[in-house]
């Protein structure tokens, strides 16, 4: 397709399927089988379930790179708003277990603050110091907010979102107002 690294990402569900019922095994095979070089996880569900859909597709296909961006949990209806229940201290619990599955681009979807990011980032250069044999470098990258300073959730920052990057390039949708 062409010389720049492939991600392919799709959403599962908290069943572990997508949308359209195909299996996490199934899906990194068609999907290695198409050239991807990392097949990844985003949106839909937080990062427990994301969790238990990573190991199904690792144990399928353990030579695969894999990306995750969980939600910040399930969201529910506050007030009008949407609310994700998953703190910035519990996103970070969860990057070592996402990065003993294969896991080489992590960060966040839906609920995300710049809080979740920060604290993922503490629990990837904590968990890098502690292995000698260290995936490729790390690269933290600053990107200009895309959304309303209204918008960015609970925490009110103003501060851009930091993108936690391993060696490859990241294209996302823009968000989606809800």
């Amino acid at each position: 397709v062409c010389d720049l690294p492939i991600v392919a990402s799709l959403t599962f569900a908290e069943d572990g399927l997508t949308y359209n019922g195909i299996t996490p095994d199934v899906a990194a095979a068609q999907l290695q089988a198409a050239g991807a070089d990392l097949v990844g996880m985003n949106c839909s569900v937080g990062p427990a379930a994301m969790l238990r859909t990573l190991e199904t597709l690792h144990n399928a296909a353990p030579e695969l790179s894999f990306s995750v961006m969980p939600n910040a949990g399930f969201p529910e209806r506050v007030e009008g708003r949407f609310y994700y229940p998953s703190s910035p201290e519990y996103f970070a619990r969860q990057t070592r277990p996402f990065l003993a599955n294969g896991t080489r681009l992590l960060g966040g979807c839906c609920g995300t603050t710049p809080m979740h990011i920060r604290a993922m980032r503490t629990a990837l250069d904590e968990y890098l110091a502690g292995h000698s044999e260290q995936p490729a470098a790390v690269v933290v990258v600053e990107e200009p907010p895309v959304m309303a300073k209204s918008d960015y959730g609970v925490t009110g920052e103003e501060q851009p979102t930091e993108l936690l990057r391993l060696s490859l390039i990241h294209i996302s949708e823009p968000t989606r107002p809800y």
